[in-house]
């Protein structure tokens, strides 16, 4: 059988469509394992580091065989994402606050952080000590919040 006409043939053309699916699809669904797997790597990891990043119970979650459901203080927990209160220390990428709370709560600022006073934007050298703010942001790997958004409250 001559080549070219096995190419040109309805049975080829039909076959090399069908391979070609076939490996689309299996090019989709590695994507879905891929993604799949990064979003269970983080879960795992991120409850791994739970207690360290948010604090968790003060005497750890399997305490005095108190178990995952067992009484919790309210003090046991902190939050990762926000908190509300002095600059107690300025850095040059770090600030540390005195929370409500009275713990203190250690702040990554970057150059993509927004810092508002009033309606204005300012820049990390308005910041002064004994200021009142707000920040937000995610926690980070090192039990830092990394900041995206603070407000400043002048009295």
């Amino acid at each position: 059988m001559d080549l070219n006409k096995l190419i040109k043939s309805k049975f080829f053309i039909w076959t090399a469509v069908g391979l070609f699916e076939i490996a689309i699809i299996l090019c989709a669904f590695r994507v879905g394992m891929v993604v799949g797997f990064s979003k269970a790597n983080y879960s795992f990891r991120w409850g791994q580091n739970y207690h360290r990043l948010f604090g968790g119970p003060a005497r750890g979650w399997f305490d005095g065989g108190r178990g995952m459901m067992g009484q919790f203080d309210k003090d046991d927990y902190i939050s990762g994402h926000n908190v509300v209160g002095s600059i107690i220390k300025i850095s040059s990428s770090t600030i540390t606050v005195k929370a409500t709370d009275n713990t203190e709560k250690s702040l990554l600022i970057s150059a993509e952080t927004v810092i508002r006073s009033g309606n204005a934007n300012v820049q990390v050298g308005a910041l002064k000590e004994n200021d009142r703010i707000v920040a937000l942001g995610t926690p980070s790997s090192t039990g830092q919040i990394e900041v995206k958004f603070m407000r400043i409250f002048h009295p």
